[in-house]
Parts: structure tokens; sequence; C-alpha cells
């Protein structure tokens, strides 16, 4: 039988580990990473191997040749330029003349491939995927399937809102020669995101096989160091090439172990190895080829490749050390830690966990080494939460990592770049914000200081200021979160593929660094606050003739906005927060407005007391817009109430869903044109909804109260269960696989399930271990009810 091994990656979230090798040649218990993949292919009768290569072909080629030593026959298919994964193999055709597996060849697996072939067989399927089930998805292609194995969805790369699986897809796929048609020639072709759902589109079905046993994909260097402990954990079926010393004790031939050293099992020690008096290794180790560990050498849970040489009373914990690494006296080496090819760390060192050293560097004696990479536990999944970066300073954020923030995102951005930057008033925000001016400067970017603003303020300034991006710092009181949000040139959020670029950046240390004479002075902007109100102000021609009650809890903002209403003809009464209600009722106002110290959040009190905010004043904005013209296209987030679909149907206009991402939104929008433009200034900027509200109230010469009785009416109601991120996809699928296809809808995140007295929409939350319960309909008590049902369903799954 015939197989492609996918060699062609480069590995980047490994570096160092593949500075010098591409990934399928790291090491993995001593024999490199492809190595072991060639034995599974070989005890499943896969003896005829394709080797799709690319990055350091040669590395590869050179160590395997025609297979022969192995027991297989390998033929190597070398792109030019990077084909992605149907396209590499693609290149392959003429090699693929019938049924064939395709694996990769950096991943880990035992999963038995001969039944996965059978079952391929029996069900005469053109393409079957092998899928296993994880805790955490969100690096790879999630999949639902059939009770039969059909798949009927799947997913590249999900955010946690967009998990409705707890099966992946691992790369492993049986397909038939047929398939390769469907490929364009020499072009760039992935099999998850192009090919699959191409064969989708044109009625194939596609089937899944559910495999037992063990799979890990090798992205980075904490799954490098689990896959080690997972072989000796007896967790993977694989060969150790090596004797068996003592009871889970493996040693290679020419060792020598001196009679007062220490072993403790489980334990790998490769070939001509020296392990001097009272050294103590293991557990949970894996010692390489020629490698000398000294007297008095403490090494637990730790990886050495080959050519190691540790001096005496040096201790090594949970770290990697590549080839010909050398450690001398006294130094310490902690959990996480990768020392490259060729490094030299001299006496008394200390690398701290996570440290990261590049191959061929030498640290000077005495030095504390850490790594500007140590993310605290919240950045322990995803760096970027909902909106940017957050975390406390000196705890899950530290400054050094800030410049680098910085840095990263000025290399994102194009080059010579205007960066703006502003922050709330807090000593601690306007502290953050230099610190990421510094980390833009050093990669060249032109950096503007527009002072203390507002987030809704600073969007307005970026995208009419002609900046290419924007950095935003607020300090909440509340949770004591530092937060940067992430500007593009058109003032919206950066998206997901931006993020993911820039913490790709952060990983490998990736910076556009400019020579110091490129290094540009901060421009410094203090006008933009009363361009701001200026516009705000040229935006109403008639007076406003209303008397309100008003509270906004900082107070630049709040004298700014009574002074722009004063202007626009209203009355207006400063009050405390929990007074404005109690005004309006009490008193002879016209209504109540809350404005939050951001201007982002604005609520609203009806004279009769009623509050409008939240759902219902997304409605209110909607019925505005479509008033204004219609057949408009308005964006609305998967969760928002159906009506605002009834609201298009009335106005002859389009709702399009998106994720609930900030990013999906914003984008969404300023693809629609003006009236999309005008939409995302009312949704995020609570000021321009305020006056817009305003503006229409005084045009048709209504109250409040009238203006929301022209609204459909609906109820919606929101409710979060606690989960533990690792079975927020095991609780989707367990959902989904209780209903029949009828009663659950395919949405672009979440899964949303029919009701016969409404909908409700299950929702992974993006930051916290929670699920989101959203439920919509003819009254709120049913829509509570709804919500409870499900409740108790997914507390079920979880075994509560």
């Amino acid at each position: 039988m015939k197989a492609i091994i996918m060699a062609g990656g480069k590995g980047t979230r490994l570096r160092p580990l593949t500075c010098a090798k591409p990934k399928p040649m790291v090491p993995l218990a001593n024999y490199p990473v492809m190595t072991h993949t060639i034995n599974l292919l070989k005890k499943h009768g896969f003896s005829d191997i394709g080797v799709t290569v690319q990055h350091m072909a040669s590395h590869i080629i050179d160590y395997y040749r025609d297979g022969r030593e192995m027991g297989v026959n390998i033929r190597y298919f070398i792109e030019d330029i990077p084909l992605g994964t149907a396209g590499s193999v693609k290149n392959a055709q003429d090699f693929l003349n019938d049924t064939f597996l395709v694996i990769s060849g950096d991943g880990l697996t035992d999963i038995n491939l001969s039944e996965a072939m059978e079952c391929h067989r029996q069900k005469k399927s053109l393409a079957t995927l092998i899928l296993t089930s994880v805790e955490n998805p969100l690096e790879y292609g999630i999949v639902v399937t059939k009770n039969t194995g059909e798949i009927v969805r799947f997913l590249e790369k999900p955010t946690w809102g967009e998990v409705f699986s707890d099966k992946v897809n691992t790369g492993m796929y049986i397909l038939e020669p047929e398939v390769l048609n469907y490929i364009p020639e020499k072009s760039f072709f992935d099999f998850s995101k192009n090919l699959f759902p191409l064969l989708m589109d044109k009625g194939y079905t596609l089937n899944g096989f559910n495999g037992k046993g063990y799979w890990c994909d090798i992205g980075n260097s904490q799954a490098y160091l689990q896959a080690h402990l997972d072989i000796l954990m007896d967790k993977v079926s694989t060969y150790l090439p090596y004797r068996e010393y003592s009871s889970k004790i493996w040693v290679g031939d020419n060792t020598e172990i001196h009679p007062l050293a220490q072993l403790k099992a489980p334990l790998v020690i490769g070939n001509n190895c020296y392990i001097g008096p009272h050294a103590s290794i293991g557990p949970h180790s894996f010692i390489g080829d020629n490698c000398r560990i000294m007297e008095g050498t403490s090494v637990k849970r730790s990886v050495l490749w080959n050519g190691v040489s540790i001096d005496k009373d040096v201790a090594l914990r949970g770290a990697v050390l590549c080839s010909n690494v050398s450690i001398k006296s006294r130094t310490a080496v902690y959990e996480g830690a990768i020392i490259g090819d060729e490094t030299v760390v001299h006496e008394k060192c200390i690398i701290k966990p996570g440290a990261k050293v590049w191959p061929g560097k030498t640290i000077e004696e005495g030095t504390v080494f850490k790594d500007n990479l140590v993310w605290g536990v919240k950045f322990s999944r995803n760096l970027f939460g909902f909106n940017g970066i957050k975390g406390q300073l000196n705890v899950d954020l530290y400054l050094d990592q800030i410049l680098r923030v910085g840095s990263a995102f000025g290399s994102v951005i194009n080059l010579p770049g205007k960066v703006g930057l502003s922050s709330d008033e807090t000593p601690i925000a306007r502290t953050v914000k230099q610190v990421l001016a510094s980390g833009l400067q050093v990669v060249g970017q032109q950096v503007y200081d527009l002072g203390n603003l507002t987030v809704p303020i600073f969007r307005f300034a970026v995208r009419n200021g002609n900046l290419d991006g924007g950095l935003y710092v607020q300090f909440s009181h509340r949770d004591n979160n530092i937060q940067i949000c992430f500007l593009n040139n058109e003032g919206a959020n950066i998206s997901k593929g931006q993020e993911k670029k820039l913490e790709n950046i952060l990983a490998i240390d990736d910076f556009s660094f400019v020579p110091n004479v490129k290094v540009k002075d901060i421009i410094t902007l203090d006008n933009i606050y009363d361009i701001y109100f200026l516009t705000l102000k040229r935006q109403v021609h008639k007076n406003i003739n209303l008397k309100a009650a008003f509270n906004c809890p900082s107070r630049r903002l709040n004298d700014s906005v009574v002074k722009l209403l004063i202007d626009l003809g209203c009355q207006i009464e400063e009050v405390n927060e929990e007074e404005v209600r109690s005004k309006v009722i009490n008193g002879d106002l016209d209504l109540g407005i809350y404005l939050d110290s951001q201007g982002e959040k604005l609520i609203l009190i009806d004279e009769r007391g009623n509050v409008l905010e939240g759902d219902q004043l997304k409605v209110l904005l909607a019925y505005l817009l479509f008033n204004e013209i219609n057949n408009s296209t308005l964006v609305a987030p998967i969760d928002a109430p159906s009506v605002l679909e009834e609201l298009a149907e009335k106005y002859q206009g389009k709702i399009i869903r998106t994720k609930s991402a900030l990013q999906s939104r914003m984008e969404n929008m300023l693809k629609q044109g003006k009236y999309g433009e005008k939409q995302f200034y009312l949704e995020f900027d609570g000021l321009q909804a305020l006056v817009e509200i305003l503006k229409t109230l005084c045009l048709k010469k209504l109250k409040l109260s009238q203006l929301i009785s022209e609204l459909p009416v609906f109820y919606l109601h929101r409710e979060t269960v606690k989960c533990p991120w690792e079975v927020k996809g095991t609780i989707i699928r367990s959902l989904i696989e209780k209903f029949s296809q009828d009663n659950y809808s395919n949405t672009i995140e979440g899964v949303k399930f029919k009701h016969p007295e409404g909908w409700i929409l299950i929702l992974p939350d993006l930051e916290k271990p929670l699920v989101n319960i959203i439920s919509e309909s003819k009254s709120m008590e049913i829509a509570k009810e709804i919500t409870n049902v499900f409740k108790d369903r997914i507390q079920q799954i979880m075994g509560i």
C-alpha cells in the first residue's frame, strides 16, 4: 500500500528546536519524529512511501535516502514554493495510482491505520478523515459526524465561540486518487480549507473514522516535552532501540554509568554516554547519544539531544538541551527552557522557566536569563481575548513583554507607517502607553501620541487621521486589569489573522528592528478631543429642545458631553448614577441618559422610567438606520434577536449575521459602504448613538417611550454556565448528538437549536471557562424555561 508523508513544514512555533533542522527531523525519543511515522506505516503494511519536502529538504533526503535501511521504498517530491497540504500531495499525483494514506511527518500517533483503511473500503468512500477527541480543540480542525460516520460540518482552528465538537481532524486522510483531480496544479491548496469543502459542495460524502489510541500534534515545545513523557508513561506504543538496563530504564551501547550514580525510572539513556558519580538522572528524562553528565548533576523531566556536555552540580528541570550544548558547573535550567544547538552556558547561571536561547549563543558566568515569553496563566491558552490583550501588570503582563508587544504590532504594520497611541487618564495606563511607544519606535514606526482619549474617540482619530493602526490602553479598577486594544487603519479591531501573525512574531522574536538612526521622535497631537466634539456638533442642523438627566463617571467626558448637549439646545440636569431614573420619573424631564466612562455603553430611561439598553438599544439603532434608507444592509452578531430580520423584511433591507467577535462585526459593517460606516459608529460609540436618537426624537416630535413602542417586541434571555475549558467541545458535541439533524442548525459560531416556542444558542465563551446560553421566545418566562432545560443538560454532561 502507498502513503504520503507531508514533511515540508518549517516548524516555526518549535523554534529554537527547528532553527537548524526541519520539524520532521527534530529528535523524539532519540530518533527523528518522522522515523516514528515510517515505523507506524511499515507496521500497517504501507511499504511504498512518498515524502513531500520543501523546507531544508536535503536534511530529510540525506538521512532516509531510498528507505531501504528501514525496510521501505521512499520517493521524494520537492516543492519549489509552498503548495499547502493538498497542493503538496497533488505534486505526487503520478505516484498515487491507488487508494493512499496521507499522514504528517511531524506528529506522534499509534492509531490503528489498518482499521481506518478497512473502514474506508467498507464505506467505499472517496475520502476518509481520521479523527480523534481532544480536550482543547482550538489549534485543530473540529469535525461533527453523523452516527454513520458521515461528516456534516468542520472548521479549521476555531475560537472557543466556534467550538461545536471535541472531535478533531488529525491531518491523516485515506483518499482515492480521483480527489487529486480537484486540486489545481502548482497552486497553494489546503485539504481542510479548500479541498474538503469543495468536495462537499459538489455533493460527495466525506466520512470520519474515529481513531482509538494516541495522537499528538507536536506543534510547540510543551507538546514536544509531553510527547516524551507520554512515551515513558506507556500512553503510546512506539519503538525504543535500547536494552532494558533495569525496570523501565533503557540504556544504549558503550554507555558508562558510575556505580554511585542514581538512575530513576522511567528513563532512556543513549549510546556512548557517561554518567558521573552522584549524578541523579530521571525520572521521565531522555538522554541522547554521546552525552556527558558529570558528578553531582541532577536531571529531571528533561530531554537532551546528542552531544550534550554537563559539568558538575548542574540542575536541569523540565528543560530541552539541543545538540552539542555545553552547561558549565553550578548552573540551573528550569521548566520549559530550551537551549539551542552549540550554545555554551557558563558557571553559576540561572536559566528561568520558559527561556529560549537561540543556537550558537554564549551566556556569561552568573547570568540570570529570563525569557520574555513567560506569559501569565491567562495567556496559556490564547494571548488575545475578546478585545485585545488583558491582564494584571506584573502578574500576567510585564513591562518587557509589553515592550515586545509594541514591537510585534509595529512589525505587523507596513513600514514605514504611522501608528497612533492613546490611553485613559490613569497613571498606569499612561505608563503602559509609553512602553508600547518605545516598542513601536525601535521597529521604525512613526508614533503619534494622541493623549488621553476614550476608545470611540480614538477609533475616530485613527480612521480620520490617515493612521496605519493604533494601540489603546485602559485600566479597570474593577478587576485591576490592563487592557490593550489593537486597531487597524479603519479604527476597527485588527483581524484574527493579524492577531495570529502578531502572536507568531512574539513566539519567535521575529521583530523588524531598524538601525538606531532610523528611530523617530514621537509626535504629539493634543487637539483630537476638540475635533471629535466639533464633528459631532456639525452633524446636528436643528436645535434639540429636550430636557434630560445625565450622568457619566468620567469628569472630563461628562463636562464635554454636557457642553455639547447644551450647545445643541438641550436642558441638562447633572445627577448621580443612581438618581437618573428617579429624576426622570419625578421631574419634568423627557429622558435620562447614562454614558460609561469610555463613552461606549449608553443607557436611556424614558419618561415612564423604562430602561433602554443592550439588545433593545441595538434593535432601536437598526430601526433608525432602516428608516433612514430602505434596502440597506446591516450587520448583527449571531446572538442578536431575530426581530432584526423582521425589521429588515419590513424595510426591504437585509441582515448579515456574523460571529460575536468584535473584529468580525466591525469588518463586515465597514464592507457595507456609507451606511455600514454609520452603523459602525452608532454601535461602538455611545455618544454617536445618543446624538442620533436625540435628533430622531426632535425631528419626529416623539417621546422616547413612543419611539420604543414602534419597535417589534422580543424576549431574549442570556445566562452562563461555568465549565472547564477542556470540556467545552465535549458539551457542544454531546448536545448535537442528543438531537436529530432537524433540531439544530449549522451556525457560523456555537450551535443553534430549534424549539417549538423559539430558539436557543449555545456559545462557548472566548475568554472565560464558561458556556453562554442565549434563548429567544414569545415571552421572557418561556425563554427562561428553554434556557433552564439546556442548562440542566449541560450540567448533566459535566456530571454535576
